[in-house]
């Protein structure tokens, strides 16, 4: 990962720290720090980010045609073609190791908009990991469709949901005075 005195900076900088956690406007008892960040703290999201340019530009020099894509700790990689996701999937399960994080394969998948290729991506894998296929999915709130299947999805029951309530709220009776 990181060059050694940086990881032992930022080691001495939270070792020994004692914590409290505030409720109802009360100090709670003080717990030491052993190790890590504290949440929301900006300089973990600093380092963070520092990790995801480093990838992002790892994947863009070795993987042409790949174009990496990251927020906090959601990577993913788009790509027009089958071996530049490949090679950038190669190279993130390489980073990973080296930056000793690690990989959550049951949280990844593959999508392809184009229904005579999504079978290619059967034989698609991330650290020795086959992903799933989605032909619809939430990225960082955001719920994305990959295919032009109509009335299928979390998309289509919530807009069939909404139109619902807005047919019993058009016609029920309104007080006019």
């Amino acid at each position: 990962g990181a060059a050694p005195p940086i990881i032992r900076g930022v080691q001495a900088m939270y070792a020994g720290i004692l914590r409290h956690f505030r409720a109802f406007g009360a100090l709670g008892i003080g717990i030491w720090s052993e190790a890590g960040f504290f949440q929301g703290d900006p300089l973990a999201m600093f380092l963070l980010n520092v990790l995801m340019s480093v990838w992002g530009f790892l994947v863009e020099l070795e993987a042409p045609g790949a174009t990496p894509h990251g927020y906090a700790d959601d990577a993913g990689v788009t790509s027009d073609a089958l071996p530049p996701a490949s090679k950038a999937a190669d190279l993130t399960t390489e980073y990973t190791t080296l930056t000793g994080r690690q990989l959550a394969p049951r949280k990844c998948f593959a999508w392809c908009t184009d229904p005579s290729s999504r079978p290619l991506l059967r034989e698609f894998s991330l650290g020795g990991h086959t992903i799933s296929t989605e032909l619809a999915a939430r990225k960082l709130g955001a719920y994305l469709v990959y295919s032009f299947l109509h009335g299928s999805g979390t998309a289509s029951k919530r807009m069939h949901a909404a139109t619902a309530v807005a047919r019993r709220i058009s016609s029920a009776p309104l007080d006019s005075q």
